[in-house]
């Protein structure tokens, strides 16, 4: 099972990392990030659900059902939140880094913000 919390964790850090080096949210871009996330949670879900008696698709029987209880598992859950916080804070730090010496180089008013992300929605 631990090998399903950690592939579900690089599946979702990685799709938010191309959100996050993308210049411009389009809707479809979001939705293909998001459809991606959810796309694996099912397609893992429903191969983990195939019965023991399916030798030829599932080797091991210790295999069923292993998501079901992955996903509810708390403890799983919070190690992936923490997991994606600690995958993706550098990107958020080196942007914020990048955006302060932006405003220093280039005398932005107090009141004027440089956006962080460019949202087309």
């Amino acid at each position: 099972a631990f090998q399903l919390a950690v592939s579900q964790t690089s599946i979702i850090i990685v799709n938010l990392k191309i959100l996050l080096e993308s210049h411009h949210w389009t809707w479809p871009l979001v939705g293909s990030v998001l459809m991606s996330i959810l796309i694996f949670f099912g397609v893992t879900a429903l191969y983990n659900m195939i019965g023991p008696w399916d030798n030829f698709i599932l080797y091991n029987s210790d295999m069923f059902m292993s998501y079901v209880d992955v996903l509810s598992d708390l403890n799983i859950w919070l190690a992936t939140l923490l997991a994606i916080v600690i995958g993706l804070l550098p990107d958020f730090c080196y942007r914020y880094l990048k955006i302060l010496s932006q405003r220093k180089g280039s005398r932005v008013k107090s009141n004027q913000t440089v956006p962080f992300y460019s949202v087309h929605l």
